[in-house]
């Protein structure tokens, strides 16, 4: 089993000035990585589920933040074929389509409410 990861001071900054207080349900870090304005490095994209909304981000020079509510992702499923966790049906986010392994998506599957035990493999 991996150990977990745990969001850095700038990331935890990041998402608490967004936030405002609330505390998420959880925190997977995703192996999806993307420019955030790193000189020849990607950040890691994190996923924070909360009680009410899903918050995508990632630090470097440039921020990126968004977040959607819970309702708006409730055909959310596992891609065993790509090893994709994908946020649906809503397809407003920048980044919808998460890299992780099945481990961690069960973890978010958990936080979501979702019951993991019937998922069928999406493509």
């Amino acid at each position: 089993m991996m150990p977990e990861v745990s969001m850095n001071h700038q990331e935890q900054a990041l998402l608490n000035s967004f936030v405002k207080g609330s505390q998420p349900v959880d925190v997977v870090q995703s192996q999806t990585r993307i420019d955030t304005g790193k000189w020849l490095r990607t950040s890691p994209l994190w996923i924070c589920i909360f009680k009410d909304q899903v918050v995508v981000l990632a630090i470097g020079r440039r921020k990126y933040i968004e977040c959607v509510p819970l309702t708006e992702i409730n055909e959310t499923h596992y891609c065993h074929t790509t090893g994709e966790l994908v946020l649906a049906p809503i397809r407003t986010l920048t980044h919808r389509r998460l890299a992780m392994s099945p481990g961690d998506s069960l973890r978010v599957f958990s936080a979501l409410g979702i019951d993991a035990s019937n998922l069928s493999n999406h493509s």
